[in-house]
């Protein structure tokens, strides 16, 4: 019923991505039986270490536990209590991960090469704002001519309407 459950509630996130976070487009289903069932049910796994008992495990200066091979927790008889921290360990699986060698010569190069590309990017940027500037100052001279040009039409027509009066 967990699942069925888990199912639904995936089906509605994946609609809710589908419209970008929007309401979901496709109906709820709605089982209160199933609701009420997941609510009262509490699935423990005894003596097994998880995410909200490993707190518990490494307890405020309580016993430390182990865990054993079968995947149970025991107490840990041979820690003294001196050092209960945990020491950091090699990895069990060795990584087949090798690191690259990089010659000097080769960072050097893409060094310049990145120089080089800011710069032209500069350059362009600046260009840009250049013509920009020109841009806004044409606007701001079309914009004198015309209130002058308007002032001379209203004068214009002040003097043509004075001489018909």
């Amino acid at each position: 019923m967990k699942s069925i459950r888990k199912k639904e509630l995936a089906g509605e996130k994946k609609a809710r991505m589908g419209t970008g976070g929007g309401p979901c487009t496709q109906a709820t289903f709605e089982t209160p039986e199933v609701d009420l069932l997941i609510e009262s049910v509490d699935i423990e796994l005894p003596n097994t270490l998880g995410s909200d008992t490993s707190a518990l495990a490494n307890g405020a200066g309580d016993q430390l536990y182990v865990m054993s091979a079968d995947g149970m927790l025991v107490p840990d008889e041979t820690s003294s209590g001196e050092h209960d921290t945990i020491e950091k360990q090699q990895d069990v699986v060795p990584s087949k991960f090798t690191k690259k060698k990089v010659k000097s010569k080769e960072v050097n190069e893409e060094i310049l090469l990145r120089l080089h590309r800011v710069e032209v990017l500069k350059k362009n940027d600046q260009e840009l704002h250049e013509l920009i500037m020109e841009e806004q100052r044409l606007k701001i001279d079309i914009a004198k001519n015309q209130l002058v040009f308007q002032k001379r039409m209203q004068v214009l027509e002040e003097v043509f309407l004075n001489r018909l009066v």
